[in-house]
């Protein structure tokens, strides 16, 4: 992901590429989890086509594509009709926020507890659920991994 990360800042660097409003002071492009990449970026046409073209730029040198059909675009402050349209810029399926990743909606502030609760209490109501007496420590902490795993995935 790193080398994704330099193409895409050396195409936003290179022009037409406009950054999201709260990433441009610390040149933040994107941000990647495990499975997961979040690119940043204005609500352009120009903007979305470096994005698509770095996409396509790496997928070409590394093989690593993109699965659009399970790909979403997230915009904030846009006109519906201009989502749609962007959207199609990608080809993919588009959402407004509030959003959850994880179960948990991103936030720029520290979590609190309430933020956390749906999720607590999905993995409790499992764990609750299990005849997990007999279980070695062991285990529980497969059952307790397994658990979180899917309720984070859902």
């Amino acid at each position: 992901m790193e080398c994704f990360t330099a193409l895409l800042m050396g195409r936003a660097e290179g022009g037409g590429f406009i950054f999201h409003p709260r990433c441009q002071e610390i040149d933040l492009v994107n941000v990647s989890f495990v499975n997961d990449l979040f690119i940043m970026c204005g609500a352009s046409d120009a903007s979305l086509r470096v994005v698509k073209d770095t996409l396509e730029l790496f997928g070409h040198i590394l093989g690593l594509r993109p699965n659009l059909s399970k790909s979403t675009c997230y915009f904030v402050g846009v006109e519906v009709v201009e989502e749609v349209r962007l959207g199609e810029i990608l080809g993919m399926s588009f959402f407004s926020l509030p959003v959850r990743y994880l179960g948990i909606p991103p936030t720029t502030k520290q979590l609190r507890a309430s933020d956390c609760r749906v999720l607590v209490d999905k993995v409790r109501l499992k764990i609750e659920s299990w005849g997990n007496k007999q279980l070695s420590f062991a285990g529980r902490l497969v059952l307790i991994n397994s658990v979180l795993f899917r309720v984070c995935n859902y």
